[in-house]
């Protein structure tokens, strides 16, 4: 009985290893929403002028920035909407800092 639990606890540990690691923790991800944030604040909008452009509360910009709610692609093209950056070249520059780091 005791070798199975240690044989479960030990499979438990090496399943985590090997999983996915979720999208607001990989390297990518962050560099996307780094980049928006740049972006946001060279345009001088705050998160609440980017929240109201999105019909959203001032809160889920922030949860966004500090990669406590993911980003999906059709929230991230509103984004862009908002910020007034053009979807594909923030893809662009994300692909050559991506292609820059291999």
């Amino acid at each position: 009985m005791v070798l199975l639990q240690n044989l479960l606890k030990i499979a438990i540990i090496l399943i985590k290893r090997w999983l996915p690691v979720k999208t607001i923790y990989n390297e990518r991800y962050q560099r996307l929403i780094t980049a928006l944030i740049k972006i946001r604040k060279g345009h001088s909008l705050t998160q609440q002028q980017v929240a109201d452009g999105l019909s959203k509360p001032q809160s889920y910009i922030a949860k966004i920035e500090k990669f406590e709610r993911k980003l999906d692609v059709l929230e991230f093209v509103d984004l862009c909407e908002v910020i007034g950056v053009d979807r594909i070249e923030v893809l662009k520059e994300l692909d050559k800092t991506n292609n820059n780091l291999e």
